[in-house]
């Protein structure tokens, strides 16, 4: 096989901002509504937009119900469907906390615009272990096939007036590992300094709530530490650092606060870094990143500049993001890794942009072409990750025409069949993207390939996933189902998405195993549809 292109792409952003308008279909629950305290000179302004979504599992889509959302002094609670809403103050960055049963909680960045509706998809990672220790002695806690774990002393947890708690203390103990995702991690990969946000960049983190027999939570008390062991989850291949400063992520601001540092220990693939830490909430392995600025531009398809559009980057070869906004001219200047690659992709309201690979590079430089926003009702995007191992998965999707697009075919956005093969990663993690300009009426069948054809672990244990986000703005997870073939190049067919002649999209989810890879058919003239 021949080296494949690493052409881009990525739109991997924690939240999804994917709908910006009049709400058209609210979530079944309705919004909540609060203002920020003000006083009699100074009154509290009033809410004049709306940030709405679904919170769902990170890892296979599933709706989250009756997860808490608080955002500034607005509170509401997900539907059963996991769909939210509550009204804000416009604002182009909100932290937003996010909390459920069995789920560890998190907090993300929101954003909204006065007098529109925006929407976030907020994905909770499951709770990894959860144990009960006695508060006279304390324990040990650990997360089965990881090797995250937490030790804590005798008298060890307290409540928010300082008491000792009574009855047994829970642990939940949830580890991140953002080499697999960057978008499981809390907060926006940034934290303070003297000059202002800087970008760092994450080697893993861990989640760790404690409560008492009422569900109440608690904290360290006063005077007492904790050893935390943070498993090692990097995008890199260099060695990883030896020492590291550890940092937590800051509910008030979403950025993250450096506190301690942690050793690297173990053998590898059971390496982590531990450290001694005096409270809790989420705890990252991060170092500052030492970065360079990428300057693009953003056009509508008819070809003119794309203002206030969000562009975001995803690490390919180390675990961070960044972000930033066109100017009037379309204009914007990104942070990337020094020396590293990373995906852009913009996005605004509904519409989403074609994705391109920016590095390496030692010093500032330009993309050398604009990225173009698609027209959202003509517009698919496809993205599979995964883990360190199999090295190599393959996306293949067979259009209605006969033809397939995978990585001996990338395809073309500008020109028929206006689908494109926009990254293909060949070194573990991914992310593998395609993106669909206009639809062809028909069927289109999408497949994930275990190119390595190795299985320790297969496309199931790596883990693989597969996010899909269609023009209206809806984004869907799907992972493997049971029964992997556990030899060969194994193809998972993961679903179909079938196209009428007015743009509507039917997704069907197969998730199914097979053996045979995807071939092209004869090929047929194609129908585009068109849009209403």
């Amino acid at each position: 096989m021949t080296l494949k292109n690493l052409l881009i792409a990525c739109l991997s952003s924690t939240l999804f901002l994917v709908g910006c308008g009049d709400n058209s279909s609210a979530p079944s629950n309705a919004p909540s509504s609060a203002s920020p305290p003000g006083n009699g000179n100074n009154p509290a302004p009033a809410t004049n937009a709306v940030i709405q979504g679904r919170v769902i599992d990170a890892q296979d889509g599933a709706p989250v119900a009756g997860a808490k959302l608080t955002i500034g002094t607005a509170v509401t609670t997900s539907g059963a469907d996991g769909s939210y809403a509550v009204n804000v103050v416009a604002d182009a960055r909100m932290p937003l906390v996010a909390e459920a049963d069995n789920y560890a909680e998190s907090v993300k960045i929101a954003s909204a615009s006065a007098g529109a509706t925006s929407t976030f998809d907020i994905k909770l990672l499951k709770v990894g272990a959860t144990a009960q220790l006695a508060q006279a002695t304390g324990g040990v806690v650990t997360v089965p096939g990881s090797a995250a774990q937490v030790t804590l002393p005798a008298n060890f947890a307290a409540k928010a007036d300082g008491s000792a708690p009574t009855g047994p203390v829970t642990v939940k103990l949830t580890p991140i590992r953002p080499a697999e995702d960057s978008s499981f991690m809390p907060g926006d990969y940034t934290t303070m300094t003297g000059t202002g946000p800087v970008p760092i960049e994450s080697f893993g983190a861990l989640t760790v709530n404690l409560t008492d027999s009422t569900g109440s939570a608690l904290n360290l008390a006063p005077g007492k530490t904790a050893t935390v062991r943070i498993a090692l989850s990097t995008r890199s291949g260099n060695v990883p650092p030896a020492t590291i400063p550890l940092f937590y992520v800051s509910k008030d601001t979403g950025r993250w606060v450096e506190e301690g540092s942690a050793t690297l220990q173990g053998t590898a693939p059971n390496q982590y870094y531990e450290g001694v830490v005096s409270h809790f909430s989420t705890w990252n392995a991060d170092q500052v990143m030492n970065s360079v600025a990428v300057t693009g531009c953003v056009v509508d398809e008819s070809g003119l500049a794309a203002a206030g559009v969000a562009v975001r980057s995803d690490g390919i070869d180390y675990s961070g993001t960044s972000s930033a906004v066109t100017n009037a001219s379309g204009t914007f200047q990104i942070s990337i890794k020094r020396d590293g690659r990373a995906t852009l992709g913009g996005f605004i309201g509904n519409k989403f942009s074609n994705e391109v690979t920016a590095g390496p590079s030692a010093a500032d430089f330009s993309i050398g072409q604009c990225l173009t926003l698609a027209t959202a009702a003509n517009s698919i995007k496809i993205k599979l990750t995964w883990g360190q191992s199999p090295s190599d998965l393959d996306s293949y999707i067979t259009l209605p025409s006969g033809e397939v697009i995978y990585f001996g075919n990338d395809g073309s956005l500008v020109t028929a069949p206006f689908v494109n093969l926009d990254v293909d990663d060949t070194s573990s993690f991914g992310p593998e993207v395609i993106t669909i300009r206009r639809l062809m009426v028909g069927t289109y069948q999408y497949a994930v390939r275990n190119y390595n054809g190795t299985h320790n672990p297969g496309i199931t244990a790596s883990p693989a996933k597969v996010e899909l986000t269609l023009g209206t703005g809806a984004t869907s997870i799907y992972a493997p189902p049971a029964g992997e073939p556990g030899a060969g190049n194994t193809v998972w067919s993961v679903f179909n998405l079938t196209i009428a002649a007015n743009c509507s999209v039917t997704v069907t989810p197969v998730n199914t195993w097979s053996l045979t890879q995807p071939a092209s058919t004869t090929i047929v003239e194609p129908t585009y549809c068109v849009a209403p």
